[in-house]
Protein backbone atom coordinates (compact mmCIF):
# COMPACT_ATOMS: atom_id res chain seq x y z
CA UNK A 1 0.00 0.00 0.00
CA UNK A 2 2.85 2.39 0.75
CA UNK A 3 4.70 1.67 -2.82
CA UNK A 4 1.07 2.02 -4.45
CA UNK A 5 0.63 5.39 -2.76
CA UNK A 6 3.71 6.81 -1.90
CA UNK A 7 5.71 5.60 -4.49
CA UNK A 8 7.96 3.51 -1.61
CA UNK A 9 8.57 7.40 -0.83
CA UNK A 10 11.75 7.50 -3.33
CA UNK A 11 10.39 8.94 -6.50
CA UNK A 12 13.49 11.94 -7.68
CA UNK A 13 12.29 15.87 -6.44
CA UNK A 14 12.62 16.55 -10.57
CA UNK A 15 10.33 14.03 -11.51
CA UNK A 16 7.82 14.68 -8.59
CA UNK A 17 8.35 18.49 -10.10
CA UNK A 18 7.43 17.74 -13.48
CA UNK A 19 4.40 15.26 -12.65
CA UNK A 20 2.53 18.72 -10.21
CA UNK A 21 3.55 21.02 -13.17
CA UNK A 22 1.62 18.32 -15.94
CA UNK A 23 -0.87 17.82 -12.98
CA UNK A 24 -2.01 21.11 -12.67
CA UNK A 25 -0.83 22.50 -16.57
CA UNK A 26 -4.42 20.68 -17.24
CA UNK A 27 -6.28 20.74 -20.37
CA UNK A 28 -7.90 24.02 -19.74
CA UNK A 29 -4.87 25.55 -19.82
CA UNK A 30 -3.77 24.17 -23.28
CA UNK A 31 -6.84 24.61 -24.92
CA UNK A 32 -8.58 27.51 -22.85
CA UNK A 33 -5.89 29.86 -22.57
CA UNK A 34 -5.33 30.74 -26.22
CA UNK A 35 -8.94 31.45 -26.29
CA UNK A 36 -8.61 34.26 -23.43
CA UNK A 37 -6.32 35.86 -26.38
CA UNK A 38 -7.71 35.35 -29.33
CA UNK A 39 -10.94 36.45 -28.41
CA UNK A 40 -12.46 40.10 -28.27
CA UNK A 41 -10.44 42.08 -25.66
CA UNK A 42 -8.37 39.47 -24.48
CA UNK A 43 -4.39 40.22 -23.38
CA UNK A 44 -1.70 38.92 -21.27
CA UNK A 45 -3.62 40.00 -18.17
CA UNK A 46 -4.37 36.36 -17.18
CA UNK A 47 -0.66 36.22 -16.27
CA UNK A 48 -1.40 38.28 -12.84
CA UNK A 49 -2.74 34.93 -11.44
CA UNK A 50 0.94 33.53 -12.18
CA UNK A 51 2.58 36.30 -8.68
CA UNK A 52 0.09 34.12 -5.95
CA UNK A 53 0.67 31.30 -7.31
CA UNK A 54 4.70 31.33 -6.94
CA UNK A 55 4.51 33.02 -3.22
CA UNK A 56 2.22 30.34 -1.53
CA UNK A 57 4.45 27.69 -3.08
CA UNK A 58 7.07 29.23 -0.95
CA UNK A 59 4.37 29.07 2.08
CA UNK A 60 3.67 25.87 1.43
CA UNK A 61 7.39 24.57 1.19
CA UNK A 62 8.88 26.35 4.39
CA UNK A 63 5.41 26.01 6.50
CA UNK A 64 3.27 23.54 5.44
CA UNK A 65 5.71 21.01 4.40
CA UNK A 66 7.75 20.32 7.72
CA UNK A 67 4.60 19.44 9.39
CA UNK A 68 3.88 17.39 7.22
CA UNK A 69 6.91 15.32 7.00
CA UNK A 70 7.00 15.05 10.96
CA UNK A 71 5.60 11.63 10.60
CA UNK A 72 4.77 9.21 7.78
CA UNK A 73 1.27 10.26 6.68
CA UNK A 74 -0.94 10.25 3.24
CA UNK A 75 -2.42 13.04 3.20
CA UNK A 76 -3.07 16.41 4.86
CA UNK A 77 -5.88 15.18 6.04
CA UNK A 78 -4.52 12.92 8.61
CA UNK A 79 -2.16 15.51 9.62
CA UNK A 80 -5.76 17.81 10.24
CA UNK A 81 -7.04 14.61 12.16
CA UNK A 82 -4.20 14.43 14.37
CA UNK A 83 -4.05 18.37 15.66
CA UNK A 84 -8.07 18.62 15.44
CA UNK A 85 -9.67 14.91 16.70
CA UNK A 86 -10.81 12.13 14.13
CA UNK A 87 -13.99 13.67 12.55
CA UNK A 88 -12.25 16.24 11.21
CA UNK A 89 -9.61 14.24 9.49
CA UNK A 90 -12.69 12.11 7.97
CA UNK A 91 -14.65 15.87 6.82
CA UNK A 92 -11.77 17.39 5.59
CA UNK A 93 -11.38 14.01 3.16
CA UNK A 94 -14.82 14.40 2.50
CA UNK A 95 -14.74 18.03 1.17
CA UNK A 96 -11.63 17.02 -1.02
CA UNK A 97 -14.13 14.44 -2.68
CA UNK A 98 -16.35 16.88 -3.45
CA UNK A 99 -13.58 19.49 -4.65
CA UNK A 100 -12.37 17.05 -6.66
CA UNK A 101 -15.44 15.54 -8.45
CA UNK A 102 -16.47 19.14 -9.18
CA UNK A 103 -12.81 20.87 -10.30
CA UNK A 104 -11.82 17.70 -12.34
CA UNK A 105 -15.69 17.40 -13.85
CA UNK A 106 -14.70 20.73 -15.85
CA UNK A 107 -11.13 19.61 -16.52
CA UNK A 108 -12.61 16.20 -18.53
CA UNK A 109 -15.56 18.10 -19.98
CA UNK A 110 -12.72 21.27 -21.48
CA UNK A 111 -10.71 18.53 -22.91
CA UNK A 112 -14.06 16.26 -24.61
CA UNK A 113 -14.73 19.24 -26.60
CA UNK A 114 -11.35 18.70 -28.31
CA UNK A 115 -12.28 14.81 -28.93
CA UNK A 116 -15.67 16.46 -29.89
CA UNK A 117 -13.86 19.02 -32.97
CA UNK A 118 -11.31 15.80 -33.78
CA UNK A 119 -13.41 12.60 -33.97
CA UNK A 120 -16.64 14.58 -34.51
CA UNK A 121 -18.74 12.22 -31.98
CA UNK A 122 -20.75 13.68 -29.27
CA UNK A 123 -19.54 15.33 -26.50
CA UNK A 124 -20.58 12.77 -24.14
CA UNK A 125 -18.89 9.57 -25.83
CA UNK A 126 -15.65 11.85 -26.10
CA UNK A 127 -15.95 12.42 -22.23
CA UNK A 128 -16.33 8.76 -21.33
CA UNK A 129 -13.37 7.74 -23.95
CA UNK A 130 -11.12 10.11 -21.87
CA UNK A 131 -12.37 8.72 -18.98
CA UNK A 132 -11.70 5.24 -20.50
CA UNK A 133 -7.73 5.14 -21.09
CA UNK A 134 -7.42 7.68 -17.67
CA UNK A 135 -8.69 4.89 -15.84
CA UNK A 136 -6.44 1.87 -17.47
CA UNK A 137 -3.64 4.20 -16.88
CA UNK A 138 -3.95 4.59 -13.25
CA UNK A 139 -4.56 1.04 -12.66
CA UNK A 140 -1.16 0.09 -14.07
CA UNK A 141 1.17 1.25 -11.15
CA UNK A 142 -0.42 3.44 -8.85
CA UNK A 143 1.35 6.81 -7.91
CA UNK A 144 4.58 5.83 -9.38
CA UNK A 145 3.15 5.25 -12.92
CA UNK A 146 1.15 8.31 -12.65
CA UNK A 147 4.34 10.51 -12.01
CA UNK A 148 6.65 8.97 -14.43
CA UNK A 149 4.18 8.84 -17.16
CA UNK A 150 3.08 12.69 -16.05
CA UNK A 151 6.70 13.34 -16.82
CA UNK A 152 6.64 11.93 -20.46
CA UNK A 153 3.25 13.81 -20.92
CA UNK A 154 4.75 17.01 -19.62
CA UNK A 155 7.48 16.97 -21.93
CA UNK A 156 5.15 15.98 -24.99
CA UNK A 157 2.49 19.00 -24.30
CA UNK A 158 5.23 21.75 -23.95
CA UNK A 159 6.80 20.07 -27.50
CA UNK A 160 3.16 20.48 -28.94
CA UNK A 161 2.67 23.93 -27.55
CA UNK A 162 6.35 25.06 -29.27
CA UNK A 163 5.29 23.37 -32.07
CA UNK A 164 2.09 24.91 -32.59
CA UNK A 165 3.41 28.51 -32.43
CA UNK A 166 6.46 27.79 -34.38
CA UNK A 167 4.10 26.78 -36.90
CA UNK A 168 2.38 30.25 -36.92
CA UNK A 169 5.51 32.00 -37.41
CA UNK A 170 6.59 30.33 -40.12
CA UNK A 171 2.91 30.72 -42.00
CA UNK A 172 2.65 34.18 -41.72
CA UNK A 173 5.03 36.28 -44.01
CA UNK A 174 5.82 38.77 -41.49
CA UNK A 175 6.83 35.78 -39.19
CA UNK A 176 7.27 36.97 -35.31
CA UNK A 177 7.13 40.55 -36.33
CA UNK A 178 3.50 39.93 -37.74
CA UNK A 179 2.76 37.99 -34.58
CA UNK A 180 3.60 41.13 -32.53
CA UNK A 181 2.39 43.76 -34.60
CA UNK A 182 -0.99 42.25 -34.65
CA UNK A 183 -0.85 41.90 -30.76
CA UNK A 184 0.25 45.54 -29.83
CA UNK A 185 -1.77 47.07 -32.17
CA UNK A 186 -5.36 45.06 -31.06
CA UNK A 187 -3.61 45.31 -27.16
CA UNK A 188 -2.85 41.57 -26.74
CA UNK A 189 0.08 42.01 -24.75
CA UNK A 190 -1.62 44.27 -21.68
CA UNK A 191 -0.13 42.48 -18.79
CA UNK A 192 -0.69 44.89 -15.86
CA UNK A 193 -4.63 45.35 -14.49
CA UNK A 194 -5.10 47.39 -11.14
CA UNK A 195 -8.93 47.32 -11.56
CA UNK A 196 -10.51 47.25 -7.98
CA UNK A 197 -13.94 46.59 -9.88
CA UNK A 198 -14.72 42.60 -8.64
CA UNK A 199 -16.52 42.19 -11.76
CA UNK A 200 -12.78 41.71 -13.65
CA UNK A 201 -11.42 38.56 -13.42
CA UNK A 202 -7.96 39.15 -14.33
CA UNK A 203 -5.88 41.96 -11.85
CA UNK A 204 -2.79 42.07 -9.96
CA UNK A 205 -5.15 42.29 -6.33
CA UNK A 206 -6.62 39.04 -7.89
CA UNK A 207 -3.51 37.25 -8.29
CA UNK A 208 -1.70 38.57 -5.23
CA UNK A 209 -4.32 37.61 -2.91
CA UNK A 210 -7.16 35.67 -4.61
CA UNK A 211 -4.76 33.21 -6.27
CA UNK A 212 -2.71 33.39 -3.53
CA UNK A 213 -5.02 31.51 -1.30
CA UNK A 214 -6.30 29.10 -4.10
CA UNK A 215 -3.12 27.77 -4.63
CA UNK A 216 -2.30 27.56 -0.80
CA UNK A 217 -5.33 25.16 -0.87
CA UNK A 218 -4.97 23.41 -4.57
CA UNK A 219 -0.92 22.64 -3.69
CA UNK A 220 -0.91 22.12 0.26
CA UNK A 221 -3.88 20.76 1.01
CA UNK A 222 -5.63 19.32 -2.09
CA UNK A 223 -4.56 15.26 -2.54
CA UNK A 224 -4.04 15.63 -5.81
CA UNK A 225 -1.02 17.80 -5.88
CA UNK A 226 0.55 16.95 -2.27
CA UNK A 227 0.28 13.26 -2.40
CA UNK A 228 3.14 14.01 -5.02
CA UNK A 229 5.20 15.70 -2.66
CA UNK A 230 4.79 12.91 -0.32
CA UNK A 231 6.31 10.61 -2.87
CA UNK A 232 9.68 12.27 -2.38
CA UNK A 233 12.41 11.15 0.07
CA UNK A 234 12.36 13.43 2.71
CA UNK A 235 11.35 17.10 3.19
CA UNK A 236 14.18 18.77 1.59
CA UNK A 237 13.42 17.14 -1.90
CA UNK A 238 9.72 17.95 -1.33
CA UNK A 239 10.57 21.49 -1.01
CA UNK A 240 12.41 21.82 -3.91
CA UNK A 241 9.68 20.00 -5.84
CA UNK A 242 7.17 22.58 -5.13
CA UNK A 243 8.89 25.49 -5.22
CA UNK A 244 10.63 24.45 -8.40
CA UNK A 245 7.09 23.85 -10.04
CA UNK A 246 6.56 27.86 -9.98
CA UNK A 247 8.34 26.93 -13.24
CA UNK A 248 4.87 25.76 -14.74
CA UNK A 249 4.31 29.74 -15.56
CA UNK A 250 7.09 29.31 -18.73
CA UNK A 251 4.38 27.14 -19.82
CA UNK A 252 1.22 29.56 -19.34
CA UNK A 253 3.07 32.29 -20.88
CA UNK A 254 3.96 29.75 -24.47
CA UNK A 255 -0.06 29.26 -24.21
CA UNK A 256 -0.66 33.00 -24.43
CA UNK A 257 1.66 33.56 -26.94
CA UNK A 258 0.13 30.77 -28.83
CA UNK A 259 -3.07 32.95 -28.49
CA UNK A 260 -1.59 36.17 -29.82
CA UNK A 261 -0.41 33.88 -32.69
CA UNK A 262 -4.04 32.43 -33.64
CA UNK A 263 -5.26 35.94 -33.70
CA UNK A 264 -2.44 37.17 -36.01
CA UNK A 265 -3.13 33.90 -38.12
CA UNK A 266 -6.92 34.43 -38.58
CA UNK A 267 -6.09 38.31 -39.44
CA UNK A 268 -4.15 37.32 -42.10
CA UNK A 269 -5.92 34.15 -43.65
CA UNK A 270 -9.69 33.96 -41.97
CA UNK A 271 -12.07 31.03 -41.15
CA UNK A 272 -13.85 29.55 -43.70
CA UNK A 273 -17.51 30.52 -42.89
CA UNK A 274 -18.72 26.83 -41.61
CA UNK A 275 -15.53 26.96 -39.23
CA UNK A 276 -16.51 30.48 -38.11
CA UNK A 277 -19.63 29.63 -37.03
CA UNK A 278 -18.52 26.76 -34.73
CA UNK A 279 -15.94 29.16 -33.36
CA UNK A 280 -18.52 31.67 -32.65
CA UNK A 281 -21.30 29.32 -31.47
CA UNK A 282 -18.53 28.43 -28.58
CA UNK A 283 -14.92 30.80 -28.32
CA UNK A 284 -12.90 27.75 -26.89
CA UNK A 285 -13.28 25.63 -29.99
CA UNK A 286 -10.52 28.25 -31.64
CA UNK A 287 -7.78 26.08 -30.51
CA UNK A 288 -8.74 22.93 -31.68
CA UNK A 289 -10.50 23.97 -34.94
CA UNK A 290 -6.21 25.42 -35.56
CA UNK A 291 -4.94 22.10 -34.54
CA UNK A 292 -7.70 19.93 -36.70
CA UNK A 293 -7.79 22.45 -39.77
CA UNK A 294 -4.37 24.14 -40.51
CA UNK A 295 -1.81 22.29 -39.16
CA UNK A 296 0.11 19.67 -41.55
CA UNK A 297 -1.36 16.48 -40.00
CA UNK A 298 2.18 15.91 -38.73
CA UNK A 299 1.98 18.41 -36.40
CA UNK A 300 -1.80 17.98 -36.01
CA UNK A 301 -1.08 14.48 -34.44
CA UNK A 302 1.07 15.92 -32.04
CA UNK A 303 -0.69 18.30 -30.97
CA UNK A 304 -3.85 16.17 -30.39
CA UNK A 305 -1.52 13.96 -28.58
CA UNK A 306 -0.26 16.83 -26.35
CA UNK A 307 -4.08 17.67 -25.59
CA UNK A 308 -4.79 13.95 -24.48
CA UNK A 309 -1.75 14.47 -22.45
CA UNK A 310 -2.60 17.17 -20.06
CA UNK A 311 -5.96 15.23 -19.83
CA UNK A 312 -4.34 12.13 -18.88
CA UNK A 313 -2.15 13.72 -16.27
CA UNK A 314 -4.45 15.93 -14.62
CA UNK A 315 -7.02 12.88 -14.84
CA UNK A 316 -5.22 9.93 -13.58
CA UNK A 317 -3.83 12.04 -10.37
CA UNK A 318 -7.25 12.78 -8.91
CA UNK A 319 -8.25 9.08 -9.57
CA UNK A 320 -4.96 7.76 -7.54
CA UNK A 321 -5.98 10.93 -4.95
CA UNK A 322 -9.50 9.89 -4.68
CA UNK A 323 -8.70 6.24 -4.32
CA UNK A 324 -6.02 7.07 -1.75
CA UNK A 325 -8.33 8.91 0.06
CA UNK A 326 -11.70 6.91 -0.07
CA UNK A 327 -8.96 3.30 0.99
CA UNK A 328 -6.83 5.04 4.03
CA UNK A 329 -9.83 7.25 5.18
CA UNK A 330 -12.91 5.37 5.41
CA UNK A 331 -12.16 1.62 3.52
CA UNK A 332 -10.05 0.92 5.63
CA UNK A 333 -10.52 2.77 9.22
CA UNK A 334 -14.45 2.34 9.27
CA UNK A 335 -15.60 -1.17 6.80
CA UNK A 336 -12.32 -3.70 6.51
CA UNK A 337 -9.62 -3.09 8.92
CA UNK A 338 -7.72 -6.20 9.32
CA UNK A 339 -6.86 -7.99 5.93
CA UNK A 340 -3.76 -8.40 4.13
CA UNK A 341 -1.63 -5.47 2.15
CA UNK A 342 -2.76 -7.44 -1.45
CA UNK A 343 -6.34 -6.87 -0.22
CA UNK A 344 -6.17 -3.03 0.52
CA UNK A 345 -4.21 -2.48 -3.14
CA UNK A 346 -7.20 -4.28 -4.91
CA UNK A 347 -9.62 -2.27 -2.98
CA UNK A 348 -7.42 0.88 -4.45
CA UNK A 349 -7.92 -0.90 -8.14
CA UNK A 350 -11.87 -0.54 -7.43
CA UNK A 351 -12.14 2.61 -6.48
CA UNK A 352 -10.10 4.09 -9.37
CA UNK A 353 -12.66 2.57 -11.50
CA UNK A 354 -15.80 3.96 -9.02
CA UNK A 355 -14.13 7.57 -8.98
CA UNK A 356 -13.62 7.28 -12.96
CA UNK A 357 -17.08 6.82 -13.52
CA UNK A 358 -18.36 9.93 -11.57
CA UNK A 359 -15.77 11.92 -12.61
CA UNK A 360 -17.19 11.40 -15.97
CA UNK A 361 -21.11 11.98 -15.02
CA UNK A 362 -20.15 15.18 -13.08
CA UNK A 363 -18.08 16.55 -16.93
CA UNK A 364 -21.60 15.22 -19.11
CA UNK A 365 -23.19 17.60 -16.00
CA UNK A 366 -20.42 20.36 -16.90
CA UNK A 367 -22.67 21.28 -19.98
CA UNK A 368 -25.38 23.45 -18.68
CA UNK A 369 -23.78 24.84 -15.61
CA UNK A 370 -21.19 25.98 -17.74
CA UNK A 371 -23.22 28.76 -19.25
CA UNK A 372 -23.33 30.68 -16.35
CA UNK A 373 -19.71 31.54 -16.94
CA UNK A 374 -17.85 34.06 -19.04
CA UNK A 375 -15.27 31.09 -19.72
CA UNK A 376 -14.09 27.60 -18.34
CA UNK A 377 -10.95 29.07 -16.72
CA UNK A 378 -13.63 30.94 -14.34
CA UNK A 379 -15.96 28.13 -14.54
CA UNK A 380 -12.86 25.73 -13.37
CA UNK A 381 -11.49 28.04 -10.50
CA UNK A 382 -14.95 28.70 -9.34
CA UNK A 383 -15.55 24.74 -9.08
CA UNK A 384 -12.91 24.75 -6.83
CA UNK A 385 -13.57 27.36 -4.61
CA UNK A 386 -16.82 25.44 -2.91
CA UNK A 387 -14.60 23.23 -0.65
CA UNK A 388 -10.92 24.90 -0.84
CA UNK A 389 -11.73 28.12 1.89
CA UNK A 390 -13.07 25.55 4.42
CA UNK A 391 -9.82 23.03 3.83
CA UNK A 392 -7.86 25.80 4.53
CA UNK A 393 -9.21 27.61 7.37
CA UNK A 394 -9.62 23.93 9.11
CA UNK A 395 -5.50 23.54 8.32
CA UNK A 396 -4.47 26.84 9.89
CA UNK A 397 -6.78 26.17 13.26
CA UNK A 398 -4.47 22.98 13.32
CA UNK A 399 -1.21 24.43 12.02
CA UNK A 400 -1.59 27.98 14.74
CA UNK A 401 -2.66 25.62 17.51
CA UNK A 402 -5.46 27.97 18.73
CA UNK A 403 -8.79 27.00 20.97
CA UNK A 404 -10.66 25.08 18.56
CA UNK A 405 -13.15 22.65 18.96
CA UNK A 406 -13.32 19.32 15.94
CA UNK A 407 -17.57 19.78 17.13
CA UNK A 408 -18.06 23.60 15.99
CA UNK A 409 -16.29 22.25 12.78
CA UNK A 410 -19.03 20.02 11.94
CA UNK A 411 -21.04 23.28 11.41
CA UNK A 412 -18.49 26.18 10.24
CA UNK A 413 -17.28 23.97 7.48
CA UNK A 414 -20.92 23.17 5.77
CA UNK A 415 -21.72 26.66 6.01
CA UNK A 416 -18.56 27.59 4.58
CA UNK A 417 -19.61 25.87 1.69
CA UNK A 418 -23.44 27.33 2.00
CA UNK A 419 -21.78 30.91 1.85
CA UNK A 420 -19.67 30.30 -1.29
CA UNK A 421 -22.40 28.82 -2.95
CA UNK A 422 -24.73 32.01 -2.11
CA UNK A 423 -22.55 34.34 -3.15
CA UNK A 424 -21.48 32.41 -6.77
CA UNK A 425 -25.42 31.78 -7.31
CA UNK A 426 -27.12 33.88 -5.42
CA UNK A 427 -29.17 31.73 -3.95
CA UNK A 428 -32.30 33.21 -2.19
CA UNK A 429 -32.70 29.81 0.37
CA UNK A 430 -29.22 29.55 0.82
CA UNK A 431 -28.62 33.09 2.06
CA UNK A 432 -31.57 32.79 3.98
CA UNK A 433 -30.25 29.80 5.62
CA UNK A 434 -27.39 31.12 6.04
CA UNK A 435 -28.54 34.22 8.22
CA UNK A 436 -31.08 32.07 10.13
CA UNK A 437 -28.22 30.14 11.25
CA UNK A 438 -26.00 32.73 12.04
CA UNK A 439 -28.47 34.51 14.40
CA UNK A 440 -29.62 31.30 16.17
CA UNK A 441 -24.99 30.54 16.94
CA UNK A 442 -24.55 34.26 18.02
CA UNK A 443 -27.67 34.07 20.15
CA UNK A 444 -26.56 30.81 21.94
CA UNK A 445 -23.24 32.26 21.62
CA UNK A 446 -24.44 35.22 23.73
CA UNK A 447 -26.05 33.50 26.21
Amino acid sequence: LRDFFLGGRKIAWMAVCGSVIATEISAVTFIIVPMIIYKPGGNFTYLMLAFGTILARFIIGYFFLPVYFEKEIYSPYQYMGQRLGRRVDKLTSILFIIGAVLGQGVRVFAIAIVLEVVLKIPLTTAIFIIGFFSIIWTLMGGITTVIWTDVVQFIIFIGGALAAFIFIVLKLPGGINEVMHAGIESGKFTLWNFSLDPAVSFTLWCGLFGTSFLTLASHGMDQMNTQRLFCCKDLKDARKAIIWSSSGVLITVIMLFVGAGLYAYYKRFPLEEGLKILVEQDMSRIFPVFIVYSLPKIFSGLLISAVLAAAISSLDSTLSALSQTTVTGFYKAYFVRSKDEGHYVRASRFFVVFWGIILCLMAVFCKPLSKKYGDIVQFALAMTSYTYGALLGTFFLGFFNVKRDDFGLLYGIPFSMLIVFSLSWRNIVATSIIMFSLLIIIFFWLT
